[in-house]
């Protein structure tokens, strides 16, 4: 499922487990999956994933960009429960993770959440 799919399905989809296919973007430590590179900076039309230690799990398995505030940008898959929060930014959340993949330098990284 795409970004586009979770916005345009209304409420439906809110509650219920869910794959994502995308771009994980990590940017000043927060993750979220936007639906395509041109997307990247836009927030707002973006899926958060809740997570306490994400980013630092990533570092321990997945290399990372260095020296700027966004580091990771890569294709990937995520499959967790879609919640909404209209006080959030974004509003739309995914949690409870129970596969995540990231897709760099032609290697697939499955990574334990």
């Amino acid at each position: 499922m795409r970004i586009s799919d979770v916005f345009s399905s209304g409420n439906s989809l809110i509650g219920l487990k869910i794959t994502i296919d995308g771009i994980f973007v990590m940017n000043c430590g927060a993750g979220y999956f936007v639906e395509n590179m041109d997307a990247v900076e836009k927030k707002n039309e973006s899926i958060l994933i809740v997570h306490d230690n994400l980013e630092n799990t990533l570092l321990s398995c997945v290399p990372a960009f260095g020296g700027g505030k966004i580091s990771y940008c890569d294709k990937a898959s995520i499959s967790g429960f879609l919640n909404y929060d209209p006080s959030n930014d974004p509003p739309y959340l995914l949690s409870e993770i129970s596969e995540f993949i990231i897709y760099k330098y032609d290697e697939e990284f499955r990574v334990k959440l």
